[in-house]
């Protein structure tokens, strides 16, 4: 069981409400474990459960299991001046699994939501942490399946025109080159910039840098930013903004100092190396040596990939940096020409920094001396001291003739802190302006005066016919009958068939301004516009409106003709209204209700 893991959490005995989630490695040597969980809701019947089934077979020894209450104040404590760790991270709780509430160490900036469920029901990366909860499926929570996820991400949304933002203070930060990476997710396209920013007090100061770049929807997307202070910061932030009406979920912060970690050996594997033979069981053989070529004669594989094997010395790598393994290799004799080899703990939980991976002959790109070569890098899950290199012939299918011949073998740090930012993609370009860019807004706080109109001016009213004297002897002409005055439905039916915006008539209600227009559709459906006005409005003046100011086109509207539009499509318009007894201009929105 030594390397498997234990998962442990708190259920509701009845209702089967899972409280909290962890997940342990086991070990040979006893080891002390504890996380925290928040009680949301009385429990009258509660347990701990400790799951191991379905992951090995053996002995697993637990004790000591105590469960207590604590000071809620003392869960968001920090202290005022926090190291980095070991691996040079700035960031504490940047999986957002510790502190009161999950947020310990994290601050929102007013206006903005931020808050970890307790679990969630929906898998972002098809890997998502999760158990099965049966209960949940028949108790009042309804969870299809009765799976839940604990991911722990931090869900981030904003109020109104707020742009959420998040940031970590208390950070300080010497003057070097700091590599940040993090995992967002949204449903929708949106933006984050990520900063470093100098702390006033308690409130964000001066901004130092800053990168940006959009966020595809609908996955969880990995982002990196590199940004170079060039001078100590005593109290520094890190923050993440992100734009109006975004809604995100952000898991996965690191911010990784280059010389700010534990002191890193640059070449753990190098010039001082040894090799011993294994066969897989446990008997030994000997390597020999060539110059600066190892090799093993006469070997045969056995009935696992690392049966024999060529294991390397110890040497120690630490946790988030990124490494190099480099060598070249030679295969002689009777066998398929293939090998493996991997990067692993010696002993212990056998952790696997580069798991196994099978490497061929390949005569296109051998060198004069028959040699090819192998280069992959890796970045350190953890910091140990008993790493090795092992080099198995198990699966060449090797009769007792193969000769394997290797050299050069290297291993060497490549950058502190993980991967150094080179892949394309998801990474923050950097942008210097000081102030974050204005989202336009759909409607405008403050409307503008129009421009003139480009449209046909307004048709002047016509004049009477003129009156011709008569001619000698002929009786004058009587001016014809003027015609009857439209109604207001003739008049909008008139408009509409010239492809003339109608006119819009505003009626006071409940201090707010509604205009409804019925225009005649092409396929003979009724549409009706609903205007609301932004404002309090507290009285609106209606006048009559004769057949030819009705005819007339409207000025001052951006609201295009009926004609062009398509039934069951929104018209959306701008429209300047002048109110009288109230002096004020207000911003019309028009929203389209097909009956």
């Amino acid at each position: 069981m030594v390397g498997k893991t234990v998962n442990c959490d708190s259920k509701e005995w009845h209702g089967w409400s899972t409280y909290g989630i962890q997940s342990f490695e086991l070990t040979e040597e006893p080891s002390h474990n504890s996380f925290l969980f928040e009680q949301g809701e009385d429990f009258d019947n509660c347990r701990i459960e400790f799951n191991v089934g379905s992951k090995g077979s053996g002995n697993v020894y637990i004790g000591n299991v105590k469960v207590e209450i604590v000071d809620p104040a003392e869960l968001q404590k920090e202290a005022d001046v926090r190291n980095p760790s070991t691996k040079g991270d700035f960031i504490y709780n940047g999986s957002f699994d510790q502190g009161n509430h999950h947020v310990g160490y994290w601050s929102a900036s007013e206006g903005t939501t931020l808050s970890v469920p307790r679990y969630t029901t929906t898998d972002l990366t098809g890997s998502d942490k999760w158990v099965v909860d049966v209960a949940s499926k028949s108790n009042y929570e309804q969870i299809e399946n009765g799976v839940k996820y604990y991911e722990r991400r931090a869900q981030i949304s904003g109020d109104g025109n707020v742009r959420p933002q998040v940031y970590q203070s208390g950070l300080v930060m010497p003057k070097d080159a700091y590599h940040l990476t993090f995992d967002l997710y949204s449903a929708k396209e949106t933006a984050v910039t990520a900063a470093v920013y100098e702390m006033d007090g308690d409130k964000l100061g001066k901004r130092v840098a800053a990168g940006r770049t959009t966020v595809s929807a609908g996955k969880v997307n990995t982002f990196t930013w590199d940004v170079t202070t060039t001078e100590d910061i005593a109290d520094a932030a890190v923050v993440f903004t992100f734009e109006k009406d975004a809604k995100v979920q952000l898991d996965n912060v690191s911010f990784i100092g280059a010389n700010q970690g534990a002191a890193v050996e640059a070449v753990p594997l190098g010039d001082k190396q040894t090799w011993e033979g294994d066969n897989g069981g446990g008997g030994k053989f000997a390597i020999q040596k060539d110059g600066e070529v190892y090799y093993v004669e006469n070997a045969a594989s056995g009935n696992a990939w690392y049966a024999p094997q060529n294991i390397s010395n110890d040497f120690t790598l630490t946790e988030g940096n990124r490494y190099r393994l480099t060598f070249d290799y030679k295969m002689e004799g009777n066998s398929n020409n293939r090998f493996d080899y991997i990067v692993q703990e010696n002993g212990g939980g056998w952790y696997a920094y580069q798991d196994v991976k099978a490497l061929y002959v390949d005569e296109a790109t051998q060198d004069a001396d028959g040699f090819n070569h192998e280069v992959a890098e890796f970045d350190a899950g953890r910091t140990l001291s008993t790493v090795h290199v092992v080099l198995g012939l198990g699966n060449s299918q090797a009769s007792g003739d193969l000769k394997f011949s290797f050299k050069n073998v290297k291993l060497e740090l490549v950058t502190a802190g993980g991967n150094d930012g080179s892949a394309e993609g998801n990474r923050l370009e950097d942008v210097t302006d000081e102030e974050e860019p204005e989202v336009e807004p759909t409607t405008p706080s403050e409307p503008t005066a129009p421009s003139e109109p480009t449209t046909p001016s307004r048709p002047s009213q016509p004049s009477q016919p003129a009156t011709q004297a008569p001619a000698q002897n002929t009786a004058p002409t009587a001016n014809p009958a003027p015609a009857p005055a439209a109604t207001p439905a003739q008049a909008v039916a008139a408009q509409v068939n010239q492809g003339v915006t109608p006119v819009v008539r505003a009626a006071n209600r409940n201090n707010t301004t509604t205009t409804t227009v019925t225009t005649q559709q092409d396929s003979d459906e009724e549409e009706e516009l609903s205007v609301e006005a932004d404002g309090e409005v507290e009285t609106a003046e209606v006048s009559t409106t004769t057949a030819e100011e009705a005819a007339a086109p409207l000025q001052n509207t951006a609201l295009e003709s009926p004609k062009e539009s398509k039934s069951a499509l929104p018209i959306v318009a701008v429209v300047l209204v002048a109110v009288a007894g109230v002096g004020i201009a207000g911003f019309i929105r028009f929203r389209n209700v097909v009956k």
